[in-house]
């Protein structure tokens, strides 16, 4: 038997460093560390959720020391020509995370919004960089500041991946300029190639935003198709014991099958068949359509109203940002359905009319998933996109089939749903999962 692990012995405070901080440190850890096997599941992810905020409170000290040595210039004490150089050499990061560190930091100093988000352990770690990354574009960043409390709060009621698209939203409407010149960009670096290298083919190719977005509807239903018939193979083979885990092929070899089979169907489509255009679902806000379009026959840049934050959406059912110009040209040509949004954000109402969501109910349903989760399983954690669409009231206990009443859970999470869960959203339209007993599932903090 091995040795028993030890904590290694706590050095000695180096010259001008501060050891009651780090006593103070190490009994804040101590504390955290504390009687951790004895603690059960719901217990562990409270103890978790703590170390969290400690971890988010830390991160915000860290910041305030990055904005007191630039704003003293201590770093020019050792020769440093900048505070990067100082933060690099004083905790030995990477150039990467000193970019984060410093950007961060920078944020915190221009407002007292962000200060106390960071300082409360409110705002994650990860959604502070991303702010700091749009904070740090001189051409849209000194705008964020304005809209700092509302980021504060889709921040901490959101899932991270829809956080990031609300702010990649927001950005591309307030730099719409620049993220056009991107597009433009995009489109004339569009290329594409196709080698063999020993016994293997390699496919390279990129796209401009909305030609990929066609591309990618067309791929997507393909590779859709691929795992249908994997899991109802597996369903005969195991029956209800099946699980995605016993998948013979990995989501990178399906991909590669799918594509193999576009190209298999366009091969056989008889020469005079007429080419079918793929429907290519974008949501967009009704404020920002109008906006883009009336730029377009005034001949003159959009302005867009963006103190909403909410109400910025413009991206593809995937939730990958576009060029409102984009989605105005391609509705324009006829390739785009309007999806029409209620007050409550929520699509439509279809009623009670039938026992499953098939035909456009379930695409409505799927849509509607978009908004919400961006098209993953709403189960907290889950990052699963390959979706059923179930009733969240059961149809049995008078549950309607209406998008009020849709929810997207994948496969597992449908079957653990039925052994007494509830799942429902609220008016914000936020997912929450209440327990048999009672309790609910905690959001991420």
């Amino acid at each position: 038997m091995g040795a028993e692990w030890s904590p290694p012995p706590r050095e000695e405070a180096a010259p001008g460093g501060d050891a009651g901080s780090g006593e103070a440190v190490d009994v804040v850890v101590g504390l955290l560390a504390e009687g951790i096997e004895g603690l059960d599941g719901r217990a562990l992810a409270s103890r978790l959720a703590d170390v969290e905020r400690a971890l988010r409170r830390l991160e915000g000290v860290a910041f305030e020391i990055i904005v007191a040595a630039e704003h003293r210039e201590v770093f020019r004490e050792d020769g440093h020509v900048s505070v990067r150089g100082w933060v690099k050499a004083s905790v030995r990061l990477s150039d990467v995370e000193v970019t984060h560190r410093v950007r961060c930091a920078r944020l915190t100093r221009r407002s007292p919004v962000w200060r106390a988000a960071m300082a409360s352990g409110r705002l994650g770690v990860a959604q502070f960089r991303e702010l700091a990354r749009v904070g740090a574009n001189r051409r849209c960043g000194d705008q964020l500041d304005e809209v700092a409390e509302a980021m504060v709060t889709v921040a901490t009621s959101v899932s991270f991946e829809d956080f990031c698209r609300v702010v990649r939203d927001w950005e591309r409407l307030a730099d719409a300029d620049g993220a056009h010149r991107d597009g433009d960009r995009a489109h004339d670096n569009r290329a594409a190639s196709w080698r063999r290298v020993g016994d293997s083919w390699y496919l390279d190719a990129r796209f401009a935003p909305a030609q990929g977005e066609a591309i990618a509807e067309v791929l997507n239903r393909f590779v859709e198709a691929e795992v249908t018939a994997d899991w109802d193979q597996l369903k005969a083979v195991h029956g209800n014991d099946a699980d995605w885990s016993l998948l013979k092929r990995s989501p990178a070899q399906r991909c590669a099958d799918a594509i193999a089979a576009v190209c298999e169907t366009a091969a056989s489509a008889p020469p005079d068949a007429s080419v079918p255009v793929p429907i290519v679902n974008y949501v967009i806000d009704a404020h920002i359509f109008d906006e883009q379009l009336a730029a377009l026959v005034e001949d003159r840049p959009a302005v867009f109203d963006i103190t909403d934050v909410t109400q910025v959406r413009c991206h593809s059912a995937d939730g990958g940002s576009v060029d409102p110009a984009d989605v105005v040209a391609a509705a324009v040509v006829g390739h785009v359905r309007r999806v029409v949004i209620g007050g409550d954000g929520v699509i439509i109402n279809l009623g009670r009319r039938s026992r499953l969501f098939t035909g456009s109910a379930r695409e409505a349903a799927l849509l509607q998933a978009v908004l919400d989760r961006g098209r993953r399983c709403l189960w907290p954690g889950c990052r699963h996109r390959h979706c059923q669409v179930d009733h969240c009231h059961e149809w049995h206990d008078q549950g309607s089939t209406d998008l009020a009443n849709a929810g997207p859970l994948c496969g597992r999470h449908n079957r653990h749903k039925s052994r007494g869960y509830r799942t429902w959203r609220d008016v914000n339209g936020n997912w929450h999962i209440r327990r048999p007993d009672g309790t609910t599932m905690p959001e991420a903090a």
